[in-house]
């Protein structure tokens, strides 16, 4: 948790450095055009929705009615192969470039 609070606090201050004005301002001057970026922020989005739909599985009304169901299966691999997906993505498109000294094929 320490490290995430870390890296939100470096990518806002960066963010503030470059004219990010407001409470939430800063996030629209984050490089969301660098597709490694923009895949890092879709994990993030998949894990708090995971992290959402993991508060229904420990109500104590809804856990008796979902736990032998396709819910269970389907918000673990939602929670853990979206979010870790989503991250090898955003790693490749970083790392490749600077391995193989060529840019990828952006649109």
């Amino acid at each position: 948790m320490l490290v995430f609070l870390i890296i939100v606090a470096s990518l806002e201050s960066h963010a503030r450095a470059q004219g990010g004005r407001g409470l939430f301002g800063w996030l629209r001057m984050l490089p969301w055009g660098n597709p490694a970026m923009a895949a890092m922020g879709m994990a993030v989005v998949n894990l708090a929705l995971g992290g959402a739909l993991s508060f229904v599985l420990i109500q104590e009304k809804l856990a008796p009615l979902l736990s032998d169901t396709f819910f269970v299966p389907a918000y673990f691999h939602f929670l853990t192969l979206g979010t870790v997906t989503l991250t090898l993505i955003a790693v490749l498109l970083y790392v490749v470039p600077g391995l193989t000294g060529r840019p990828l094929w952006n649109p």
